[in-house]
């Protein structure tokens, strides 16, 4: 098991689109969780302090529970964004904490991945964590990456739109008045006090 000496700079390139994908990523996580507290008519604040951040996939569960609770409905197959968002987020890691390396058998950076197993020259699976696998990456991949994170980002907003019609349709607990617009806010803007202060009744 041979090792590969590291890579401490990456082509120009490479960094760019490395920090767009970081970027982009943190955009998408603020994104669902905007739609989250608008959901439990929580000003961000508070949904800060009181909701935990579990792992990207399972933050898209709770939506759906409480849609559940709500009987809300929505077009978005929740399911296949899961699945997705949980990929997205695996090689978001890799780039975010993994290690550049110089590989013999090519000349572009290698990543190297220590999460998982990889074969042997028997075939034999091991460990990674004790032969780590080498991800070619090119910018390809950047670009499929990139594109799949503002697809998803979008996917979360449509959810949110829709959210919010069916939180607009619910009278609110303490006055009984039709809840105020704008209640799922995925781009941050700030809210009213009747929005920050009232919650819909239960079905």
């Amino acid at each position: 098991m041979p090792t590969y000496p590291t890579r401490a700079r990456l082509p120009a390139s490479y960094s760019a689109n490395v920090g767009r994908i970081i970027t982009r990523w943190a955009l998408l996580e603020a994104t669902l969780r905007q739609v989250g507290y608008g959901l439990l008519l929580l000003d961000p604040k508070l949904g800060r302090l009181m909701i935990q951040e579990p792992r990207i996939e399972s933050y898209v569960t709770m939506i759906e529970d409480v849609m559940i609770v709500l009987r809300f409905k929505t077009s978005v197959d929740t399911k296949d964004l899961k699945r997705g968002l949980k990929t997205l987020d695996e090689i978001r890691n890799k780039l975010a904490h993994g290690v550049w390396v110089r590989h013999a058998r090519t000349s572009i950076p290698v990543l190297q991945d220590t999460k998982g197993t990889s074969a042997t020259d028997t075939g034999q699976p091991i460990k990674a964590r004790i032969n780590p696998k080498a991800l070619a990456v090119t910018p390809d991949n950047f670009r499929a990456r990139i594109i799949g994170i503002k697809n998803a980002t979008k996917i979360i907003r449509q959810l949110g739109r829709e959210i919010e019609r069916q939180l607009r349709s619910l009278p609110c607990r303490c006055c009984g008045q039709p809840l105020p617009a704008r209640r799922v806010n995925p781009q941050g803007k700030k809210t009213t006090t009747h929005q920050a202060q009232h919650s819909p009744s239960q079905p």
